[in-house]
């Protein structure tokens, strides 16, 4: 059985809230167009109008929040396909318990880009508007995930003054992971943290919502991802980035 060491000097262990401006995120015409498809050529038009239109009034609709806790007391049991972050058990499997056995503590994360993206998309639908409804759709995924990726960030440059450092962020539904874990990961939120709350069937709303793990540790390290082995077919890093680009 792997243990927590126990010496996890960063104090503030949560749970932590943050909210970015739709400004603080890097989202661009190039990131909106290529996760519709379009890749390397340039999308026709009306396409780069109304993506623009979309990215001009996102500032204003935008609701980004989120936040996460540092849980010390981890173990990974002699199975090695599930961790015990708390004393909670997560069916991570193999591919993820793996890589979080230098790990000292976890990291629990959600963020939501708000729930606007989701009305105004399927408003735009109902009235005829297929492209706008999908351009904010989109939008909506890029935004939430480029949140996490400034928490991501932001807890990098917290952690190193301690000698800490993260694995890559791992979810529900990743590597043979059960979406029905998410209800364990929000067991150790109040009820509705950061206006996110899951279903009975574990799924989230807003929609454009993740939730997740780190590891943290002085020993610690990214790894590659392994994109041939992963089952999600909806992964932004699987649309957006060719494979040597995906950030590990």
């Amino acid at each position: 059985m792997v243990q927590a060491s126990g010496k996890l000097k960063y104090p503030e262990t949560g749970p932590v809230s943050i909210s970015y401006s739709f400004g603080e995120l890097t989202v661009t015409q190039e990131m909106v167009a290529t996760m519709m498809g379009y890749g390397g050529e340039h999308a026709p038009e009306p396409i780069p109008g109304v993506i623009n239109e979309v990215l001009s009034e996102a500032a204003a609709f935008s609701e980004i929040s989120g936040g996460y806790l540092l849980v010390q007391d981890f173990r990974i049991p002699e199975d090695k396909k599930t961790i015990m972050p708390g004393g909670r058990l997560l069916h991570t499997e193999r591919i993820i318990a793996s890589s979080l056995r230098e790990a000292e503590t976890i990291m629990i994360f959600m963020c939501t880009a708000g729930i606007q993206y989701e009305l105004r998309s399927r408003e735009q639908l109902l009235h005829g508007d297929q492209i706008k409804g999908y351009v904010l759709d989109v939008l909506g995924s890029i935004t939430v995930e480029q949140a996490f990726n400034r928490l991501r960030l932001d807890m990098e440059n917290k952690l190193a003054p301690f000698g800490l450092k993260m694995t890559n962020p791992y979810s529900p539904g990743y590597c043979g992971w059960p979406v029905s874990d998410q209800s364990v990961l929000f067991s150790f939120f109040p009820a509705g943290f950061a206006g996110i709350s899951l279903s009975e069937s574990s799924l989230m709303s807003p929609i454009k919502s993740i939730s997740g793990i780190i590891g943290v540790g002085e020993k610690v390290k990214k790894r590659a991802y392994r994109c041939e082995i992963c089952d999600h077919p909806t992964c932004i890093y699987r649309n957006l980035l060719q494979p040597e680009q995906v950030p590990g």
